[in-house]
């Protein structure tokens, strides 16, 4: 975008007839939308590389293209992938919870059994 404001900004100078030392910035510009326009003659370009000497010509980058179709294809798995692991994770922590509470609710009233037991053997000694 650089290239096409200081083309612009050298055509105007070319048009003006300044002096060749004169810097790009103290090129007066005339319309006030240059920039808007440079910006989206600019946001236009097709993607690509340019091909020389033909103009606005643009050869596809197909190695490039099918390398990033590669590469999201791969994040889709790798995504479907962490999806079901984090499913089977979260299902596997809930039965984990659910057992640890039916083991703790067993050993509460195993040693409520072994307390009031010891309670009566005590009572029966004394």
């Amino acid at each position: 975008m650089l290239a096409k404001a200081d083309e612009y900004l050298t055509e105007r100078a070319n048009e003006q007839q300044l002096h060749e030392d004169t810097h790009l910035e103290e090129i007066p510009v005339g319309d006030p939308d240059a920039g808007l326009k440079i910006m989206m003659s600019f946001l236009g370009v097709k993607p690509g590389r340019q091909i020389c000497k033909l103009g606005d010509d643009h050869l596809q980058d197909i190695d490039i293209s099918s390398n990033v179709c590669h590469m999201e294809k791969e994040l889709e798995e790798e995504r479907a992938a962490r999806k079901a692991t984090d499913a089977a994770r979260t299902e596997i922590e809930q039965r984990m919870k659910s057992k640890l509470n039916v083991v703790g609710k067993q050993f509460n009233s195993t040693l409520q059994f072994c307390y009031h037991s010891m309670q009566q053997l005590c009572r029966q000694w004394m």
